[in-house]
């Protein structure tokens, strides 16, 4: 079980937008903001109501998740290497 699951594993099966700012460590409007533009998945009803399933967030985070042990990037070409410093810090 990878830890986003125990993330959701507790939470009700359908989520409050103060739940997603709980999880995801970001306020309100941020959080509103993902949903309108489908950046989060919801469901937005009567235009003032989003309803926001655990499972289908948890699904998202999952496929958007770096996963250790993925296949390692192709060398980069001679000269590529000041963009990889500059990336990292």
């Amino acid at each position: 079980m990878s830890r986003i699951d125990e993330m959701f594993e507790k939470l009700p099966r359908v989520l409050s937008v103060k739940d997603l700012t709980d999880i995801l460590g970001k306020d309100r409007a941020t959080v509103y903001r993902w949903l309108k533009k489908g950046e989060i998945p919801g469901v937005l009803i009567d235009g003032t109501t989003w309803v926001i399933y655990r499972d289908e967030v948890r699904d998202y985070l999952l496929s958007r998740h770096n996963q250790a042990g993925a296949a390692p990037r192709e060398s980069a070409p001679a000269g590529d290497d000041a963009g990889d410093d500059a990336e990292q810090g």
